[in-house]
């Protein structure tokens, strides 16, 4: 079967007819009808049934046009897949993740990995959802993808724990609660606050955590909403407000001793960090392992383990800031 014969039976099945799908295709009349025919020729059946000057499909015709598209796709994936090796681009790398992934823990990570495979073109697209990150590795636009929060498995798509992190309140060095450890939120309601927008990840677990515990926003006598991460800052430095964030955020400020992240206790058990590939590709780095050649998705996967393995938990994802007696428990494995 010939790819452009199904094209040409696909037109003739949405138009059900062929002077219709001859216009389509810019084709003449007796040359869709000589491709349908030796299709039907190859296949040994009849595709439609003629009724007159109207046609139906037949069952086979029918089944040939839910499949057929997927073997299209198939097709251009194929062809585009031998183009990016043509070209050198099989040496690049395509990350999707949420956003405070992308501006906290991510860079770093990333920068180690470009030190060591400098031959790797690493592409990195922020995404507002999980369910995002999820789509855009389904529809191939992404080799590898971070997520900060559980999210609901997904067919075809593997999940690999590799950190933990904590929401937790951001405060600036120089500000009055800065030396505590922990606090509550209950106690801070009279307090100046900073939080993320409520349709952001971030937002909606501050929303649902705070209505577990009977309490809303309501409750405050004074806050804002930063419609970005990177309004939050100013408000925390020269405000003086007490934001909330996850871990994963300024990260850069916190080392340069700007920032403190306070430990809540509303929000004190951990939540992992995730990262998501195809199912294909968790298969293929088994094979990979050691190699030379391997995709750069499985050399990514082998750093974080070393980083794992060999570096403990880094002050980064320290929520206090502080150095741990012990190694983190990263988890890598698979997520069903």
């Amino acid at each position: 079967m010939e790819i452009y014969q199904l094209k040409v039976f696909l037109e003739v099945a949405k138009h059900l007819s062929f002077t219709e799908a001859a216009n389509a295709l810019n084709l003449t009349q007796p040359a869709v009808s000589a491709k349908i025919k030796s299709l039907e020729i190859m296949l040994g059946t009849d595709l439609f049934q003629r009724l007159g000057r109207k046609i139906e499909l037949t069952a086979v015709g029918r089944y040939l046009q839910d499949v057929g598209p997927s073997l299209i796709d198939l097709e251009g994936r194929l062809v585009q897949g031998v183009e990016e090796i043509k070209q050198g681009s099989f040496n690049r790398l395509k990350i999707g993740c949420m956003r405070n992934v992308a501006s906290g823990w991510l860079p770093r990570i990333l920068f180690d990995f470009r030190q060591q495979h400098s031959d790797v073109e690493v592409q990195c697209l922020p995404l507002e959802t999980g369910r995002q990150v999820q789509a855009a590795i389904a529809s191939g636009d992404i080799d590898l993808g971070f997520v900060e929060s559980a999210i609901e498995a997904a067919d075809g798509i593997d999940a690999v724990c590799i950190d933990t992190f904590q929401y937790c309140l951001m405060v600036a060095s120089d500000h009055r609660l800065s030396g505590r450890e922990w606090l509550s939120f209950r106690d801070l309601t009279t307090e100046a606050w900073v939080f993320p927008s409520l349709s952001t990840p971030d937002g909606q677990v501050l929303n649902a955590r705070l209505g577990e515990r009977v309490l809303s926003l309501s409750d405050l006598t004074n806050y804002q909403v930063a419609d970005s991460p990177s309004l939050m800052g100013p408000f925390l430095s020269q405000g003086h407000y007490l934001g909330f964030a996850s871990s994963l955020q300024f990260q850069i400020e916190r080392r340069a001793k700007l920032v403190r992240a306070i430990s809540l206790q509303e929000f004190s058990l951990n939540v992992e960090l995730l990262m998501l590939q195809p199912k294909k590709s968790m298969k293929q780095r088994g094979k990979a392992k050691g190699s030379n050649s391997a995709r750069p998705a499985d050399k990514l996967m082998r750093l974080i383990r070393q980083k794992a393995d060999y570096s403990g938990r880094q002050e980064a994802f320290s929520v206090s800031g502080t150095a741990q007696n012990k190694k983190p428990s990263i988890r890598l494995k698979t997520r069903s």
